[in-house]
């Protein structure tokens, strides 16, 4: 990831910065137009548009509102300010839906769907043209329209960069986890601060006097925030996707039972996880602040398995996990949830704090996650340090059903066996008291394999 957006601003970066600089405001414009009328077409796929003919009219349709906005702020300026008002109103109503939907994820049935493509795709009317009219407009006064544009550019990078390292280096405080569970209130103070450092900075350059340097790194702060908004807004609800899936794994899953968990992209932009509710019916065993289907426990011969949404609020799950295994007499205890807490990228601290000890005082055997984009096994835990047998800890382990593109995977002490390169499948056998665990990659070679014997409990 880091390294795609390293190369995207290696590539793209001076490109933006030579056409605001140099472009006359009419090929601005136009180049503006393009890349929306593209961004167009993708904003329908993501609003579920699944034809593309219907993608690429709405494209076009895009393309055509840009030239009449285009065409009313060159007839009349005052446009310019209507259509900059009802954008700034439509973002303020975008960050109290964001706020709403981070409380309490809403619950989208499928009857609802062709609606739910239907704002999407009125939510990207707004977006795009926003876009659009806020850097034409601006570049029209030729003044210092160029520059303030440049300066707008700097400033997002540096908030997108510093938010982005800080998150990731100090990151433990969930931002909106039912809308992007990846952010955190501590990547948001890192690029608020790197913002404010370079507002002042700009300010000096600017010539601009106190107190108006004041207001400007106020009016900063206000447009970051608004950007951090922006870059959470996503979706996740592709019934095409799905249909791949059963597809491809049809022959596996028409003879097994498949017992999935969530992740963070089943259930993004605050709709919840309808669609994946609506595919599968699982036990409905869930803790009470938690959807019946989305948490849940289930005992395969003599295994307990806790499939837990990590998407859901940690706090509301844990006395719910420690009654399971409490409760259990399974020989084997297995949890499932996306967020692995141990990894070389972005360890969950919280997660280590609230559900490992239970992992750790009810022994459970291994803890199966993904989101991190590698293999990874770790040699048995317990109490966040490497223990000598699997009687004394538990394996964590972390697989992916796609290709990696990471480079350098780091160091991890914990770590038994790793992989940067995938995809992976596992195959676990139980034997009464003996497990073996297999891995392998998409050729069938083995790439990892350990085994578990268990005394009886009994004995």
């Amino acid at each position: 990831m880091l390294k795609q957006r390293v190369l995207t601003a290696l590539v793209l970066g001076p490109f933006v910065i030579w056409s605001v600089l140099t472009f006359s405001h009419a090929a601005l414009a136009i180049e503006m137009a393009l890349i929306l009328m593209l961004a167009a077409w993708e904003w329908a796929r993501l609003s579920g548009v699944k034809n593309q003919l219907g993608r690429i009219s709405y494209a076009f349709f895009i393309a055509g509102l840009l030239l009449v906005l285009a065409w009313l702020m060159h007839v009349d300026v005052s446009w310019l300010e209507i259509i900059l008002y009802v954008s700034c109103g439509w973002w303020v109503a975008m960050f109290l839906l964001i706020i709403s939907a981070n409380r309490q994820p809403v619950t989208v049935s499928e009857s609802l769907s062709s609606l739910l493509v239907m704002r999407n795709m009125l939510a990207g009317i707004f977006i795009l043209s926003g876009a659009f009219v806020a850097v034409v407009g601006m570049h029209r006064f030729e003044q210092y329209g160029a520059r303030y544009i440049f300066i707008l550019l700097i400033l997002i990078w540096v908030a997108d960069s510093a938010a982005y390292f800080s998150g990731k280096a100090f990151g433990k405080h969930k931002l909106a986890i039912n809308v992007s569970p990846g952010k955190t209130w501590e990547g948001v103070a890192g690029g608020l601060l790197a913002t404010v450092v370079a507002a002042y900075i700009i300010s000096i350059y600017l010539e601009i006097a106190v107190p108006l340097n004041i207001y400007f790194i106020l009016i900063v702060i206000v447009t970051i925030c608004f950007s951090i908004v922006g870059d959470l807004v996503s979706t996740g609800l592709y019934r095409n996707e799905w249909d791949e899936l059963f597809q491809y794994s049809g022959n596996v899953f028409s003879s097994r039972p498949l017992m999935p968990v969530l992740g963070n992209h089943d259930r993004q932009d605050g709709l919840g996880a309808w669609m994946y509710q609506e595919l599968f019916a699982l036990p409905e065993d869930s803790p009470e602040l938690v959807h019946p289907e989305n948490t849940y426990a289930f005992e395969y011969g003599n295994a307990l398995f806790l499939m837990i949404d990590a998407t859901h609020p940690i706090e509301d799950q844990s006395e719910w996990i420690e009654e399971k295994l409490k409760q259990s007499t399974a020989t084997w205890k297995f949890a499932m949830f996306h967020f692995p807490p141990y990894n070389f990228e972005e360890p969950y601290p919280d997660i280590q704090a609230a559900w490992c000890p239970l992992f750790d005082k009810y022994h459970v055997d291994m803890v199966m996650g993904g989101h991190v984009h590698y293999y990874m096994r770790s040699k048995p835990m317990r109490n966040g340090e490497v223990v000598s047998t699997f009687e004394e800890g538990t394996v964590y382990t972390i697989s992916i059903g796609i290709k990696s593109d990471h480079e350098d995977i780091g160091e991890e002490v914990y770590a038994e066996k790793r992989f940067k390169e995938g995809p992976f499948y596992q195959l676990m056998e139980i034997n009464n008291t003996t497990l073996n665990y297999t891995a392998y990659n998409e050729a069938g070679d083995i790439k990892d394999l350990f085994t578990i014997n268990r005394l009886p409990q009994n004995e």
